[in-house]
């Protein structure tokens, strides 16, 4: 399997008995759509959050795949808890990402940059992280210099890398963000 940063995973079964038994693979709730597929052709089975099953007579070498869908999600935080109030964070698949210093757009400050909602974030390849990381490219604007009321400063169509909050601090010293400003 390549999870978390693939959604393909394969189950081989190597012992099991005589008698048709159900295989049971956890959905997580964050996954919008999975479909698991048995073995010898078996057709897909769509499922949503819960678990994916199939109960069938399992012999030793036969393989289910499961399939989940990794979407990028933009999460709003509980509003009681006033210090994240107004701010989202990106998530993919079980991972929580954050802002570092090291990803920001050229000439900009973490505490300057606000999330830009006209525009939805993506999942791009992070090689500089590690072999086969995924990061996400958040779109953002430079807060306006003037406060409130006052129009952006800078270009509308700046973006900075997300990298998984795990790995977060590994290329010196800086500033990281979670809860992104609105």
């Amino acid at each position: 399997t390549g999870y978390p940063w693939h959604g393909r995973v394969t189950v081989e079964v190597v012992e099991a008995p005589d008698r048709p038994w159900k295989l049971s693979l956890r959905v997580p709730r964050w996954c919008r759509s999975a479909v698991l597929t048995g073995p010898g052709g078996e057709r897909p089975r769509a499922v949503g959050a819960g678990y994916a099953e199939l109960t069938r007579p399992w012999k030793a070498g036969d393989t289910a795949v499961l399939e989940l869908d990794l979407p990028v999600r933009v999460t709003e935080p509980d509003p009681r808890v006033d210090a994240v109030r107004g701010c989202v964070a990106a998530e993919r698949g079980p991972l929580v990402y954050c802002l570092e210093s090291a990803d920001l757009p050229p000439g900009s400050q973490l505490e300057d940059l606000r999330w830009d909602r006209r525009r939805e974030p993506a999942a791009v390849p992070r090689p500089d992280i590690g072999d086969d990381v995924i990061g996400i490219t958040v779109p953002v604007v430079r807060r306006p210099a003037g406060g409130p009321g006052t129009a952006e400063a800078g270009p509308a169509d700046l973006w900075a890398g997300a990298v998984p909050y795990f790995a977060w601090a590994n290329r010196g010293a800086g500033a990281m963000r979670v809860w992104i400003p609105r």
